[in-house]
């Protein structure tokens, strides 16, 4: 799988939010019910916040999750945690209007309390004020067309 093109942005991410409060910030209008605590717990680090050097790859149509994923950590980069998806958003929505961005794979618990994997992605919309952020979540299995590029994370260095 060759990777076509790649972006990086530095995130500043506060360990220290709650998921209300990171959905709050990145300004979501829309987000599916499975998308709460019970489902993404969080260790709250009080007052550790920290640089993300977050990179987007784009690997073009027909890409699989899983495959996609692999790439990305053959390059010795990882997936996002949920704050870091959703400081993605508050902090660079610019880049949700350009192309969706698939940020992780989750394990969510659906309504018949049955474990579903899922692939969690973002996505903007320049219409309304001042943007229009979308949280999603598809099967783990979905292949994506060359619209959607791959976020992969490190620390960034100081």
């Amino acid at each position: 799988m060759r990777v076509l093109s790649s972006r990086r942005v530095v995130i500043s991410v506060d360990y220290g939010k709650t998921l209300k409060q990171l959905i709050k910030e990145a300004k979501f209008y829309l987000w599916p019910k499975m998308i709460r605590a019970k489902n993404f717990p969080l260790r709250i680090k009080r007052g550790k916040k920290e640089k993300v050097l977050i990179k987007l790859f784009s690997f073009g149509p027909g890409a699989f999750t899983e495959t996609s994923f692999q790439e990305i950590a053959k390059k010795r980069w990882r997936q996002l945690d949920i704050r870091e998806a959703l400081t993605l958003a508050a902090q660079h929505p610019d880049l949700l209007i350009e192309r969706p961005v698939v940020v992780c794979g989750v394990k969510i618990r659906g309504q018949n309390e049955i474990w579903q994997r899922c692939a969690l992605y973002i996505y903007g919309s320049a219409c309304g004020s001042p943007y229009n952020c979308s949280l999603q979540l598809v099967d783990w299995n979905n292949t994506w067309d060359e619209l959607f590029r791959f976020a992969g994370a490190r620390k960034a260095r100081a």
